[in-house]
């Protein structure tokens, strides 16, 4: 690969990266609003905090997917949508599940920075990777020994 070629790749990689964050944080933020609305109560003002994070939690994993989505059939740029979407939702939920065991709920900022930057990046690893058994030639990948 020529220079110019790796750095066209690192260039769509960061900016696949920081679109798909964008439209992450958009679905975030209306589904912090939309949890916001559902759990309010008349009594306290209290309910409607467990909402927004409840909302963020969901909501920016499964923007970042959509944004993923939006990557590949807006701008026609090629890739695993499957391992994506994947990728993004779980980097989030295994985030969450070891908040306990690696002490990250002692510090919620940390916490949320962590879901905000592996949610996009592993979501953007997964999606430039290969699947497996699909050459690109469209012939057979195995190695030719020329008998």
């Amino acid at each position: 690969m020529t220079a110019p070629a790796i750095s066209r790749r690192i260039v769509v990689f960061i900016s696949m990266l920081l679109a798909i964050a964008i439209v992450g944080a958009v679905f975030g933020f209306l589904a912090a609003m939309l949890g916001a609305q559902l759990l309010k109560d008349d009594f306290t003002n209290l309910s409607g905090i467990a909402g927004i994070l409840a909302g963020m939690v969901v909501g920016y994993p499964l923007g970042v997917a959509i944004g993923i989505f939006l990557f590949n059939k807006v701008l026609n740029y090629r890739g695993s949508l499957l391992f994506g979407a994947i990728g993004s939702v779980l980097a989030a939920a295994f985030l969450i599940g070891l908040a306990e065991p690696l002490n990250l709920n002692n510090n919620p900022d940390l916490l949320w920075i962590l879901i905000v930057i592996t949610s996009p990046l592993i979501g953007t690893f997964g999606f430039h990777l290969k699947r497996f058994g699909k050459p690109e030639n469209g012939g057979d990948d195995r190695i030719r020994t020329g008998e």
